[in-house]
């Protein structure tokens, strides 16, 4: 079998391999060749239905700008979207530019319930959780007490002085290290030491001039390149082949074949009549007989309730109850302690059922 087709992707290749294979593996069996029809049936064609692009359309510049537009960078389109002007984040200032119908809107009376910030119950008890201690901290009083006045004003006993005494060497201690060094330092001397003045005005040997040059690069070293060279005369002279020409045409892709919204409409569908069968397609699908819809989230209270008052009781159940933080309970020694009456109270055998583990098998 001679084929004489020109393949220009590695794909349609492959498929046509695959093809002479199916072919030949089908003669070895004896079964008949499978007709266009057959085919298109047992597989999914794709066909091109726009036309191929025009590159007399794409092409525009001639000479040095067609140059000087090749040897621009590919540029990233991603950062059109992604990118906005520098902000400094703590403030207010927004990422994209606020519209003025959105800074002129009203919000809904919903909106505005929902913006209304959280009731703060402390302000209600200012002698059980007291604001100032929130302003430096997280709410611990400070661990520094404040002295008596009184205990300010006394006078220390002979026993106290003598134990506020620092202790005392004994004589035959003598420092080894120096004081000095630890007044601005952890007594470490410092790394800068004097010079001698017969080394500050010692000739210089040639050894010495030998050891202080700088290490040099081997001869066969080339530094690199400078990313901006200069172009020649003659290549600023020059024009493009028309196979660079050629390769230098943009890809262009259409709109797409798309329709106007509107169009005319022939005067055959205007009188045409629909059919008893496309005025039943046509219904809309009914709801199951006996269906309920859900219940309304939002139920309407009556007026009654409205103008109802509450009763005291119902007040004092409605007061929030304020509990002391776990900050005050670890100064409080019998947070944890169990009354009397509960150590000598009875439990209920329904709880006692139900404290029983389970008995898993």
């Amino acid at each position: 079998m001679k084929f004489e087709l020109i393949i220009s992707n590695k794909n349609e290749l492959t498929q046509l391999l695959e093809e002479v294979k199916e072919k030949q593996r089908r003669k070895q069996r004896g079964e008949k060749e499978e007709t266009a029809q057959q085919k298109e049936r047992r597989e999914r064609l794709f066909r091109i239905n726009h036309p191929m692009p025009s590159f007399q359309e794409a092409y525009r510049d001639h000479g040095m700008s067609r140059f000087v537009k090749l040897a621009r960078p590919k540029e990233n389109k991603a950062v059109w979207m992604t990118s906005f002007w520098p902000i400094n984040w703590g403030d207010q200032s927004m990422m994209w530019p606020v519209s003025k119908n959105a800074l002129s809107y009203k919000g809904t009376p919903r909106l505005e319930e929902l913006a209304t910030p959280k009731k703060d119950h402390r302000l209600d008890h200012p002698d059980r959780i007291p604001t100032e201690s929130y302003d430096f901290s997280c709410g611990r009083p400070s661990v520094i007490l404040k002295v008596n006045p009184l205990a300010m004003k006394a006078e220390p006993s002979d026993r106290v002085v003598e134990l506020a005494k620092p202790k005392q060497t004994i004589p035959e201690f003598e420092e080894r290290v120096q004081r000095d060094n630890y007044v601005f330092s952890c007594g470490r001397s410092s790394p800068i030491w004097a010079v001698s003045l017969g080394a500050k005005t010692a000739e210089e040997r040639e050894r010495t001039m030998q050891l202080a040059q700088p290490k040099k690069p081997d001869a066969r070293y080339r530094p690199c390149r400078d990313p901006i060279w200069p172009v020649a005369e003659a290549a600023k002279r020059g024009s493009p082949t028309p196979r660079v020409e050629n390769l230098a045409r943009p890809k262009t892709r259409p709109d797409g074949p798309f329709r106007e919204p509107t169009w005319q409409v022939s005067s055959a569908s205007r009188r045409a009549v629909a059919s008893a069968r496309v005025q039943e397609l046509a219904k809309s699908k009914q709801l199951a007989e006996g269906y309920q819809p859900c219940r309304n989230v939002e139920t309407p209270v009556p007026k009654s309730a409205l103008r109802a008052i509450a009763t005291d009781r119902t007040q004092s159940l409605s007061k929030p109850v304020v509990r002391e933080t776990m900050d005050h309970v670890q100064f409080n020694p019998d947070a944890f302690r169990v009354s009397e009456t509960a150590l000598r109270g009875r439990v209920p055998d329904r709880v006692l059922e139900l404290a029983q583990p389970f008995s898993r098998k």
